[in-house]
């Protein structure tokens, strides 16, 4: 199962508070940030927002504090770049490909 035991999925709505160029400095840290959110397990999907005024990730995590104090670590939420919206959700209804979740 992708979802531990007592884990949950966590959608973070990510909205940029400041102009592209300032997000664009900090960029290639926040690649960095996901690719190691990526590689412990922590992160599900991620992207930029269309229009791009911001991303979207979904993450795996037992509790919404974990969340929180792993976004702290994003360059863009350490710089004051961004707002997060947090929402802990349980998947009732998927597609048969996310049927392992």
């Amino acid at each position: 199962m992708l979802i531990p035991e007592n884990h949950s999925l966590f959608a973070i709505d990510i909205h940029y508070d400041v102009p592209i160029e300032q997000i664009e400095e900090h960029l290639d840290a926040h690649m960095d940030f996901i690719a190691k959110a990526r590689a412990d397990g922590f992160l599900l999907a991620a992207g930029a927002q269309v229009p791009r005024t911001g991303g979207f990730i979904v993450a795996i995590a037992p509790d919404l504090q974990t969340v929180e104090a792993r976004m702290a670590t994003d360059p863009f939420t350490k710089a004051n770049l961004v707002t997060l919206t947090i929402t802990q959700f349980k998947p009732g209804t998927v597609h048969p490909a996310l049927a392992d979740l």
